[in-house]
């Protein structure tokens, strides 16, 4: 399948291509456009642009020659969106939308939103939730950017959704994006990583942030061009949600984790634990910085969204790498695996360093430097406290942002029994069962065979071994 993908390069163009390129039984060929083509995925067949009349007539016929085309209201712009349009033969500027020819086969045409365009919407069931077949309700905070947002919804949805089209439809609207590297969560990440407390939770915190991965996006996406053959988007809903479903007590409904429950398990996973405090609203929205408004408003909205029923089917993304819903327990339940990708995708490496040496070479004074130069917490190895000592370099803050260990009087026996640790080795497929006890024999067992082995997550990466002249140490240490 051809298939063509705007911004390719983007946080969420990254995840479409990541998840679209696999098809069943091959690979699917990408085409797109990119803002900044050295950082398009080298997967990309060819990438588009319309900067001069030459250029946007071979992007409208590359446009025209794929079987799908996906688009999203993150990093599109609204002439990004006509060209599109106009690309397929349909005058989105006409009123009602007027077709201008005919394509060579048929399209199927992505939309990809948020839930912020259902910021406003009041649930009328009585359990409170959303659902895909309420989107003709949808209504986003009145004088917000989703207000245009819902406008291009419905004129992709006018233009194309019609008697004789040649071109189905579809908007995908999803809850707060995480994971891969993140970006809506990246700043809090990052001063968490970093020690710093500037977090803070807008009062009063309880309310209810649908939140979704990336890729679970990326696959409901792709699902939709799986399943466009048996969907008609004028007698079924063109309209589907991709949220989470985080896990509940039996009996009680799934719903989104808290906005509490985010600031707070961000800073609990990847920092050192404390109580972020709870805030007023404030902020002028003509002063803040776009990023930071869209994260504000984000973070207060309040709403309970089911996931579309493609991604609640057990067959979903059954084809993909690491088949099915990658993230369906959601935001809080996998943090430990988002703090991950997040180091891995700002190529964030944990700073583990021990430092060894005779007494009064200045190692201590060397640890408590280069612990206040990368903010990393500086421990005293103490042989009588090595249980003590394994606790403290398992947790979070060790874990993602690293140590400085100083060795100070401990040999190698102490480290080792710090850093290794004995599993029983695995039987090799050679090795011959001992014979069968003859009758009435006691046998004693045999005891397993075991082999040591490094603890990597605990291992330090860097060592140093500080040296002087023993009458200088003995000098200093008198």
């Amino acid at each position: 399948m051809r298939i063509f993908i705007h911004n390719v390069e983007s946080y969420l163009g990254k995840a479409l291509v990541k998840e679209l390129r696999r098809a069943e039984g091959g690979l699917n060929r990408i085409f797109g456009t990119a803002s900044v083509v050295a950082d398009a995925p080298s997967t990309v067949k060819r990438l588009s642009s319309r900067d001069d009349p030459k250029k946007a007539k071979k992007m409208a016929e590359t446009l025209q020659s794929c079987r799908m085309v996906i688009l999203d209201l993150f990093s599109c712009t609204v002439e990004d969106l006509h060209f599109a349009i106009s690309a397929l033969k349909v005058d989105p500027k006409s009123s009602p939308p007027k077709v201008t020819g005919e394509l060579e086969g048929e399209v199927i045409f992505v939309l990809v939103s948020s839930a912020m365009v259902w910021a406003s919407t009041k649930a009328n069931s009585a359990d409170g939730f959303l659902r895909d077949s309420d989107y003709k309700d949808r209504r986003p905070t009145p004088g917000s950017k989703f207000e245009q947002w819902k406008e291009l919804e419905d004129l992709v949805l006018t233009c194309f959704n019609r008697e004789g089209s040649q071109v189905k439809a579809f908007i995908a609207a999803g809850g707060a994006f995480y994971g891969e590297g993140e970006a809506t969560f990246a700043e809090m990440f990052k001063d968490a990583w970093r020690g710093e407390q500037t977090h803070a939770i807008i009062s009063p915190g309880t309310n209810r942030v649908p939140t979704v991965h990336v890729r679970d996006m990326a696959r409901l996406v792709k699902e939709i061009g799986l399943k466009s053959d048996s969907i008609s988007p004028l007698e079924a809903c063109p309209y589907f949600l991709a949220v989470d479903q985080p896990p509940a007590a039996e009996g009680e409904a799934r719903r989104p984790p808290t906005q509490a429950q985010i600031v707070q398990g961000i800073v609990d996973e990847v920092g050192q634990h404390y109580e972020v405090p709870t805030v007023p609203m404030g902020g002028n929205d003509d002063t803040m910085e776009e990023e930071a408004r869209d994260l504000r408003d984000r973070m207060v909205l309040d709403l309970c969204l089911e996931p579309s029923a493609i991604m609640l089917d057990e067959s979903f993304a059954a084809s993909g790498d690491a088949p099915g819903w990658l993230c369906r327990d959601g935001f809080v339940a996998n943090l430990r695996t988002i703090a991950n990708e997040f180091c891995t995708g700002k190529k964030l490496r944990a700073m583990r360093v021990l430092i060894a040496g005779p007494p009064s070479s200045s190692k201590s004074e060397l640890a408590s430097a280069i612990s206040d130069h990368f903010k990393i917490p500086c421990l005293k190895l103490n042989a009588q406290d090595l249980e003590d000592m394994a606790g403290q370099l398992s947790s979070n803050v060790c874990r993602y942002r690293g140590y400085v260990l100083d060795a100070g009087t401990v040999g190698f026996a102490e480290v080792e029994k710090l850093f290794r640790f004995d599993v029983e080795a695995p039987k090799s497929e050679d090795a011959e069962d001992p014979p069968p006890p003859a009758e009435g024999e006691e046998v004693e067992p045999v005891p397993p065979k075991m082999e040591r082995r490094l603890n990597e997550e605990l291992c330090p990466s860097f060592i140093i071994v500080s040296q002087a002249p023993p009458g200088i140490c003995k000098a200093k240490y008198q």
